[in-house]
């Protein structure tokens, strides 16, 4: 009787194997036999479900991405003061621990990918603007006489740059740092 294998878990556990090379390693060391060694499989088992490096990049990626996005989503559904979403959302972004700092690290390959890539390029765009539409109601709540749409650019801004820094350089004052920089920026809001 032949194995069922479910293909959607597989995928994943390649893409979650593409993850740990590309944090370890970086885009640069990134390769299929890596890939395959990360997850104790055979090329040809990539191969089956992403046609190339490339392919299995982009889909770590995009899943790396769509993880961040639904767990911040899940932030904004609660029914907690702005200023507390704000702060939850600082969490879960910054690489703050293993998980967030091996994201913070894949996001970084995909803005390298997508400085050379058209198609990166406008889906960077399209989930910043994405992203900064999310934050508009929380910040008018925050202060309804902000410029939520100067804010939450920067915001997102701000906290792009505190990802990079903390990811290149993940020490304990670093992640310090970036956490109390825009927990007294998000504060600062309420005052203007």
């Amino acid at each position: 009787m032949p194995k069922i294998v479910n293909h959607d878990d597989r995928r994943r556990e390649l893409i979650g194997a593409c993850w740990t090379v590309l944090s370890d390693q970086g885009v640069e060391g990134l390769s299929l036999r890596k890939v395959a060694t990360a997850a104790k499989c055979a090329t040809g088992r990539i191969t089956h479900y992403f046609a190339n490096r490339e392919e299995l990049l982009l889909a770590a990626i995009e899943a790396s991405l769509d993880d961040i996005d639904q767990r911040t989503n899940e932030i904004l559904k609660q029914n907690i003061p702005a200023l507390e979403k704000m702060l939850l959302i600082v969490d879960e972004v910054l690489p703050l621990d293993a998980l967030r700092l091996r994201e913070g690290r894949v996001w970084m390959a995909f803005w390298n990918f997508a400085s050379t890539d058209p198609r990166l390029a406008k889906e960077n765009d399209i989930r910043h603007h994405q992203w900064y539409k999310s934050l508009y109601p929380i910040l008018a709540e925050i202060n309804d006489n902000l410029d939520v749409k100067v804010e939450a650019k920067i915001f997102v801004g701000l906290m792009n740059g505190l990802v990079v820094q903390t990811s290149v350089h993940p020490t304990p004052a670093n992640r310090k740092m970036a956490r109390a920089t825009l927990q007294a920026h998000l504060k600062s809001l309420i005052e203007r």
